[in-house]
């Protein structure tokens, strides 16, 4: 029996959620190969609830290493700067996220090198739970929804803020009743390549990217037009867990016998 991998059993969820919503088309556009097949959904469905069949096990195969869970204190270590004294903003989990599948050795060489000309910077970046098996395989793209802006309301490209509170505020969740979590949301941590002609900033003179948009860009705000200046480095999770209902009637009932109890008193003295 395999020991339990918490990032496995994640990256496995993400994966139900997306197969599961209305827009499950896009699972079946991206790897592994075997969901390309005429009959993906069903070879999907299949995959995920026989852990082992060849389908199943192929599955666990190239979602195994993609999250790994981080103890409190290599968060800490790695987010410096998260504001970890504010209980409200602090995640329930944090995940380091390697390089998704569809990342070649070179465009990750040419990330580094981006990086060590132009700088880069660490931004937030929230979605629909349904979209995170897509962007941990193949990356934020360009033209999605931002966190929780109007498509191309500040010009077209990927949006990011620089402050955890604001993606916060569009924190989007998801019952996740497959785990028996309650409900839960996530949020991308990315490092971004701040190169001036792609990354459209508060500050940003830069011509290339102010046409598509006469709208003044909010401070802490980034807008960044190529997937390939961005990598999501962590991913942070937030659950919110329901009461178990049994448990709920069981304490109601008690609390109205006590009650009864209390305001019966002269009768039964």
């Amino acid at each position: 029996m395999e020991p339990f991998d918490p990032g496995l059993e994640l990256s496995l969820f993400l994966f139900s959620t997306a197969l599961n919503h209305y827009r499950r088309f896009s699972v079946c556009n991206l790897p592994p190969s075997f969901l390309a097949s005429p009959s993906s959904f069903e070879v999907a469905f299949d995959a995920l609830h026989s852990p082992q069949s060849p389908s199943g096990c192929q599955l666990r195969e190239f979602l195994r290493g993609r999250l790994q869970l981080l103890s409190a204190a290599e968060a800490r270590g790695r987010l410096p700067t998260f504001p970890w004294t504010c209980e409200a903003l602090r995640p329930t989990q944090v995940y380091a996220v390697s390089s998704p599948q569809s990342s070649t050795q070179h465009a990750n060489d040419s990330f580094e090198q981006l990086g060590r000309r132009h700088g880069t910077v660490l931004a937030y970046h929230g979605s629909a739970l349904e979209n995170f098996h897509s962007i941990l395989t193949r990356g934020l793209q360009p033209g999605g929804v931002g966190f929780g802006e109007p498509r191309e309301l500040y010009g077209a490209g990927i949006y990011f803020s620089t402050e955890l509170s604001v993606a916060h505020n569009f924190l989007n969740y998801s019952t996740a009743e497959p785990l028996r979590r309650g409900r839960m949301a996530c949020l991308a941590v990315c490092e971004i390549v701040r190169e001036p002609d792609v990354v459209r900033e508060p500050s940003s003179t830069s011509t290339t990217l102010s046409i598509h948009s006469s709208e003044e860009l909010p401070q802490t705000y980034l807008v960044v037009s190529r997937a390939s200046h961005v990598r999501v480095r962590y991913l942070l999770v937030y659950d919110v867990h329901h009461r178990d209902p049994i448990l709920a009637i069981c304490s109601c009932a008690l609390l109205l016998l006590l009650l009864i109890l209390w305001r019966s008193r002269g009768v039964i003295y």
